[in-house]
């Protein structure tokens, strides 16, 4: 691609061919998005489209990238509507949660696979989450003043692990309930304290 900026109708095509590349990567998965195929939904040849995209590992990582940045655009948009710092981490955590619950989990589900048979996908894996750790630690230092640099690094690595993990649940019985459980969970991570919600009895079956 150019290293020259793109014109505003240059910039205008390569969202469009992001936004179909993304969607045929989650409806049909990692193996079956063809650059010929991107080009054609998109209505240009495949060399207009290597234009912007070289080559199908480029267009995967702009995919993902792209997913990153929405994540934390939405996560700004939480930080301007609260004040309070509880208000702010467990907005940010239903956000990204729901998010990576969706069609956000099935990119960065292909950036997980890729990692393990492609080293050159760990540089944007490395990326990716020093971003959401960024955020996280920014985050974390509202609700938890004066801690270290390396306790807040730890928290929010915590906190990750905790969003990551819980995304891929399914059979959580009703979901308030279980948002409301990892929301606490969230706020318990950030000050730095253990579990301390009550007992609650969730009907898996619903």
């Amino acid at each position: 691609m150019s290293s020259s900026p793109l014109s505003s109708k240059g910039s205008a095509t390569r969202e469009k061919v992001l936004s179909q590349a993304r969607k045929m990567l989650i409806e049909r998965g990692y193996g079956k998005l063809v650059m010929r195929e991107v080009a054609e939904s998109c209505g240009m040849k495949l060399g207009n489209l290597q234009y912007y995209f070289p080559s199908h590992d480029v267009l995967v990582k702009a995919i993902i990238e792209a997913e990153t940045q929405q994540d934390l655009v939405v996560a700004s948009h939480v930080l301007q509507e609260y004040a309070d710092p509880e208000k702010i981490l467990r907005g940010v955590v239903k956000e990204l949660l729901m998010r990576w619950r969706g069609d956000s989990g099935i990119v960065f589900s292909t950036m997980y696979l890729l990692v393990l048979h492609d080293k050159t996908y760990r540089t944007i894996y490395n990326d990716t989450y020093a971003r959401y750790y960024n955020l996280l630690e920014g985050v974390i230092e509202r609700v938890s003043p004066k801690q270290t640099t390396e306790e807040y690094a730890l928290r929010a690595r915590l906190l990750c692990a905790l969003i990551d993990g819980v995304a891929y649940q399914t059979n959580v019985g009703r979901k308030a309930d279980f948002q409301s459980r990892v929301e606490d969970q969230a706020y318990q991570i950030a000050i730095g304290g253990g579990a301390n919600h009550d007992a609650k009895k969730i009907d898996y079956s619903s």
